[in-house]
């Protein structure tokens, strides 16, 4: 069986799904939150494991369209920072 194919919200690049992170909304939390596991419930977004991808979803408000949620500063501020640990990917 094929891996799924997504859209990386920053580039806009459809690839397989194994090649993307997940991000999730947490309202517990009223979060966006890394979502590893990828099975946590509700809308997600997919990225590039690449910091000019996030630049560009933030940028452009795809990140915050895909999710249907309004993005604080401090939202981005943490996705920046685990960003920043990313090893450099595809």
């Amino acid at each position: 069986m094929a891996d799924p194919v997504r859209t990386c919200v920053g580039c806009r690049r459809r690839c397989p799904a194994a090649e993307l992170v997940r991000l999730a909304w947490d309202p517990a939390t009223g979060q966006v939150c890394w979502d590893e596991a990828r099975q946590r419930p509700g809308r997600g977004a997919w990225l590039h494991r690449r910091e000019d991808c996030l630049r560009a979803a933030v940028k452009r408000g795809g990140l915050a369209r895909t999710l249907r949620q309004r993005l604080s500063a401090p939202d981005l501020d943490r996705l920046r920072t685990v960003a920043a640990e990313w090893p450099v990917g595809p």
